[in-house]
């Protein structure tokens, strides 16, 4: 699983360790959190969500929420 922050001209993927196949048809919570390098710039990011697979690239939802290319928008963020 890949969260993904991306601005206009940037991308920066934060690699993710969840058991998806936990997530059924329903309601399910999964709590994730990342540590921002002080490298990234203060921006307006969109956070996206992705599952990349080593064996078949990438794994897409069944949903028909938005995407942007293989991820999926979950809103957007600002980091200071």
């Amino acid at each position: 699983l890949v969260l993904r922050l991306k601005s206009d001209d940037k991308c920066y993927d934060f690699t993710q360790s969840c058991d998806i196949r936990k997530w059924l048809p329903g309601t399910y919570t999964e709590n994730l959190s990342i540590k921002l390098n002080s490298d990234i710039p203060s921006s307006r990011y969109s956070l996206e969500i992705g599952i990349l697979s080593p064996h078949t690239g990438i794994v897409y939802f069944a949903t028909s929420a938005p995407r942007d290319e293989n991820f999926y928008i979950l809103g957007s963020i600002t980091v200071k």
